[in-house]
């Protein structure tokens, strides 16, 4: 029964029949004991499940059923992508779409000159189908459903492996000298175990870069793009419809409310004032035209594997597109803002209703969720709105600090340690999350407010008016015409729940009650000292935030409204009831908050406990689609584990990382880690804890989750604890996303240098960083600056800081004359060119601001034989060793922090693994846990055995068997582990063989590898005496 109830399954037999029916000892005996199990994708296609006594084949009965022949995993292809674009001839591609635009008379310069709305719907028409027209003659089909074979088994190597064993194989067949075919035989089982292994470490290479190596990426992206073609739901009857086309329409209408224009006096006056504000505004001519530096910075921000819109065109055509025609789109995307209008085309959106998981009803439509699929042509004019529109609210104060959703340099992190905090110091906790749709005129009246540009404005009014979607469900589509709420999926839709929230957050409740939002989930804590004043105290609350939802036409709850009372007494005092909209609102003990399970004692325990069970359910499913696809091999086991398993444990670590501290906590994480780190190693099972974790490379999750929980703290609170003393951190503060910033680099040795040039060039030391730079006026050395930063420093940084200062000294003197700044490091150049600002360093987005067209970051190859280049150096060391000057720059970069932690994990892990009172046989062998995890790249299963004392061994059987013969077949008494390494002589040759490898080998990772053939060689000794199965591998 708890199988039945964890996999989610369903019971078909009726109950009202026997399945099994004998007759034993003049007794009749029935039972139903076969059952019938089927899940939720397949429930609704079975029918007619029946009970056959008739049939006499055995004493249980036949059971049929008939499985509709509706096909389940073959549903419509629902992807907008319509062609290939790999190995295309974008010069061509170019050429014939320029052929079309000279065809149809559109160029940039006619772009310029239209005034008229038409005219610009038209153009946009023109290049789309011209871009089509191209693709559809250089780029082939995207085939959806086609199986595409791994990539790996194309390898070179693997190919010439086969020819040889298929070579060696007829060999064999021809040959009749037994010594030869004896020969043949092990030259063909050598060739076997290279394809081997040769096949497994191309797997474990693709099978790394499928899970991480699709960008920055968070652990649920990575899970969903594992587990998104494992299972497909069938769509289900929506409450309340007896027919697909009621179902679909009933959903759509639901997702997308049309506009009720049946207003309060508030919501009247809110529509009238913004029509009446757009009507007299609607001739305003002060606009900012969209650079060339802006809208490339916009367009390269799209990644690739993004999913395009009706008209199939995806980021890696419009970056082509922009690379052959930036004049075109320029002159496009400055006419868009000039006349204030969104294209028609740019308002379609393709909807895919996604069912949102876990839910126990898929009947409901509030069991769904619409993604919507924009054309992306259209996102970068959102973009541009979204980027300046964000920047105006931020640089002006507008948008409140207690927003913590899609605000650049703020996650969830921040909003979960500011909610704890303030939970820690109030005793109520009220949430609210119920905002459903937004309302358009609220909108434009919240940028009115906060003074936004008037053309932005006008924009955002040309977006929200005549949008259409399409959307599809049970095979059938349904088209409508949306004046209400975003789209899921778009890019200004973010920034507009922003603004509706953010009135709600600017708000004065009360000194006593603190507000924050995440999205759509808002949370209030509620601090009162008076039990029976405190549902008062809500009510009120639940009134001004109900008066604030009909004045912006969103709705509230009762059903996710939740109220937990903060207390860590054990006799919690009863409080009154509270009310919302004439229902009672009951307290809970505990509820989800951003995916952390916060309850009343504020310990988190229920938490770890929900986390644990989460982690080992995904565990399981991505380790079933690895076995498929790519083996289970130890690597690929260790990738789960590291790249799925452990952020979904440490996830919110900064606030649960108090939970671990407990015992039963510890003990409970003991018990999961322990299978998943003996199946990563092909352990026994009754291997211990610390050393398969060891083997495995598995840090206990405690420590784990106080190294993430310390990195998080440091982040968000730009403050570190370090030797005792609180040093900042060095974290990039400016929410400020300026995409017009831009500073000149050259990434190559130029061929000429202007008579103005500074050299910089950075030194680390024990007692510090040394920066320095050198200014020249031809050959004449003018001047030398030199700056000292703290060990923890890095060179980039101490590179960043001595190119800022030179920059600063350049807009003093200079009189804007070309100056080159030249330095020998090519990623700190690299980095200063990142396009996306959220990816660089502090001082680097300090440094593009504050630089002048003048200034040119160059990385040059210095000759070190100059005599200026060892002075430069030697102000360098002078100055990084200098004890008595104070820092010029002391902030602490986050890498170094991650560094230090991570030191101290394994420190805290060294001193568990020597404390531990199990895994006497591994600590013998490796004294220390640097020692065991030197094995972890070359693990198997007879390493493992050696490695723990788990295995074929006499002295291990006899622990568990008493009749187990301990002896060892040289008639030694007691064979274990160490006699077979050191003094069993049936080993004497492996172990000469294996000390004259070691001899011969300077290399520590050939050391250790040759060790780990000894080791298993040992394994298989021990396993051969016993089963007679394996053979020896020579090391």
């Amino acid at each position: 029964m708890l199988t039945i109830v964890q996999c989610n399954l369903h019971i078909l037999n009726e109950g009202n029949r026997p399945t099994f029916d004998t007759v034993r000892g003049q007794r009749r005996l029935t039972s139903c004991i076969d059952l019938t199990l089927v899940n939720d994708n397949l429930l609704d296609q079975i029918n007619n499940w029946h009970i056959h006594d008739e049939i006499h084949l055995s004493d249980h009965r036949p059971i049929t059923f008939t499985i509709t022949d509706q096909c389940i995993d073959h549903q419509q292809n629902q992807s907008t992508t319509k062609w290939n674009t790999t190995n295309i001839n974008w010069t061509e591609w170019s050429s014939d779409i320029e052929y079309q635009l000279h065809d149809h008379n559109l160029s940039a310069t006619t772009i310029n000159n239209i005034n008229d709305t038409n005219e610009l719907d038209l153009a946009v028409t023109i290049i789309t189908v011209s871009i089509q027209f191209a693709c559809n003659l250089h780029c082939g089909k995207y085939r959806h459903k086609r199986i595409r074979p791994a990539k790996w088994t194309s390898n070179q190597s693997l190919l010439d492996i086969t020819k040889k064993q298929k070579a060696i194989y007829r060999k064999i067949r021809r040959c009749h000298n037994p010594f030869t075919i004896e020969r043949l035989k092990n030259e063909y089982m050598i060739a076997r175990q290279q394809y081997r292994d040769i096949s497994q470490s191309l797997k474990n290479d693709d099978f790394n870069k499928y899970l991480n190596g699709q960008g920055p990426e968070n652990c649920y992206q990575k899970v969903c793009r594992m587990l998104k073609n494992s299972d497909v739901m069938v769509a289900r009857t929506i409450e309340g419809t007896n027919s697909p086309i009621e179902s679909t329409t009933k959903l759509v209408n639901s997702l997308f409310p049309d506009d009720d224009f049946d207003d309060s006096n508030e919501q009247h006056e809110i529509r009238q004032f913004t029509k009446k504000w757009l009507e007299k505004n609607k001739n305003n001519t002060g606009v900012t035209a969209v650079s060339l530096l802006e809208l490339n910075n916009v367009i390269h921000k799209f990644r690739d594997g993004k999913a395009p819109g009706l008209d199939g065109i995806s980021p890696r055509i419009l970056k082509n597109l922009w690379l052959s025609f930036p004049d075109l789109l320029l002159a496009l995307y400055n006419a868009c803002l000039r006349l204030k209008y969104v294209p028609y085309l740019w308002k379609s959106s393709i909807i895919r209703i996604l069912p949102k998981p876990g839910r126990d009803d898929y009947s409901k439509t509030n069991a769904y969720r619409p993604i919507g699929l924009i054309s992306v042509l259209g996102k970068v004019l959102e973009r541009i709105m979204s980027i300046r529109i964000t920047n105006h609210l931020i640089s002006n104060g507008h948008m409140s600090d207690y927003q913590y959703g899609f605000i650049a340099g703020k996650s969830t992190d921040h909003a979960l340690l500011n909610l704890h905090n303030d939970l820690e110091s109030a005793i109520t906790r009220f949430k609210h999350r119920s905002f459903d749709h937004t309302w358009h005129p609220f909108i434009i009246n919240q940028l009115i407010n906060y003074r936004a540009p008037k053309y932005l404005i006008q924009l955002i009014d040309a977006y929200q008016n005549d949008r259409r979607i399409t959307a599809s469900y049970g095979g059938v589509t349904c088209n409508k015409t949306t004046n209400r709420g975003t789209v899921q999926g778009s890019i200004l839709g973010p920034l507009m729940w922003n603004l509706v929230v953010n009135d709600l957050l600017c708000k004065n409740f009360g000194l006593d009650v603190k507000i924050q939002a995440y999205a759509d989930d808002v949370t209030m804590v509620v601090a009162c000292d008076c039990i029976k004043y405190m549902p008062v105290k809500i009510n009120k609350i639940l009134d001004m935030a109900a008066s604030w939802g009909r004045k912006c036409k969103l709705t509230f709850s009762e059903s996710k409204t939740k109220i937990m009372y903060v207390s860590k007494k054990i006799a919690r005092p009863i409080y009154p009831p509270v009310r919302m909209n004439g229902s009672i609102i009951d307290p809970v003990k505990e509820t989800k908050i951003l995916g952390i399970i916060i309850d009343h004692k504020l310990d988190y325990r229920p938490h770890i406990k929900y986390a644990i069970a989460k982690a080992t359910r995904i565990n399981r499913a991505v380790t079933g689609i690895a076995r498929k696809s790519h083996g289970l091999s130890p690597q690929v086991l260790r990738m789960i584990y590291h790249s799925i398993t452990e952020p979904i444990l440490s996830y919110g670590a900064l606030i649960t990382g108090r939970a671990v501290k407990y015992q039963h906590i510890q003990k409970i994480l003991r018990q999961m880690v322990t299978p998943m780190a003996q199946q990563a190693v092909k352990a026994y099972r009754s291997s211990s804890y610390i050393s398969v974790t060891a083997l495995a490379d598995f840090p206990p999750i405690e420590l784990f989750i106080g190294f993430r929980a310390a990195i998080a703290t440091a982040r968000t609170t730009g403050q570190y604890k370090y030797n005792d003393l609180p040093i900042t951190v060095d974290i990039n503060d400016d929410l400020n996303n300026n995409t017009t910033s831009k500073i000149t680099t050259i990434i190559k040795e130029p061929s000429a240098s202007p008579p103005f040039r500074i050299i910089v060039k950075s030194i680390k030391t024990t007692m510090g960083v040394g920066a320095a730079f050198m200014i020249f006026n031809n050959e004449n050395i003018i001047g030398v600056k030199h700056f000292r930063l703290p060990p923890y420093c890095m060179i980039q940084q101490a590179d960043l800081f001595a190119i800022l200062k030179a920059t600063n000294w350049i807009n003093e003197n200079s009189n804007n004359r070309t100056v080159y700044i030249i330095t020998n490091n090519i990623s700190t150049v690299q980095h200063i060119n990142r396009i996306d600002r959220k990816n660089r360093q502090r001082l680097a987005n300090e440094l593009i601001d504050k630089s002048t067209d003048n200034i040119i970051v160059v990385w040059n190859k210095v000759d070190k034989t100059e005599s200026w280049y060892h002075r430069l150096k030697k102000y360098a060391k002078v100055t990084a060793n200098n004890r008595s000057r104070d820092y010029d720059y002391n902030r602490m970069p986050i890498n170094y922090i991650k560094k230090y932690e991570r030191n101290n994990m394994m420190i805290s892990w060294n001193d568990r693994y020597l404390r531990d009172r199990f895994g006497t046989n591994i600590k013998k062998l490796c004294p220390n846990l640097h020692d065991a995890r030197k094995f972890v790249p070359y693990i198997d299963k007879f390493v493992t055995q050696t490695l723990t004392g788990h295995g074929q061994f006499g002295a291990y059987l006899s622990k568990y068997d008493p009749s187990n013969d301990k002896k060892c077949c040289c008639g030694f008494r007691f064979q274990s582990v160490q006699h077979l390494i050191n003094d069993c002589h049936m080993l004497n040759r492996l172990r000469h063989d294996y000390q004259i490898s070691i001899n011969n080998s300077d290399d520590p990772k050939e050391k250790t590898r040759l060790t780990a053939v000894f080791y298993g060689n040992i394994a298989m000794f021990a396993d051969q005496q016993r089963r007679s199965v394996h053979r020896l591998h020579p090391p």
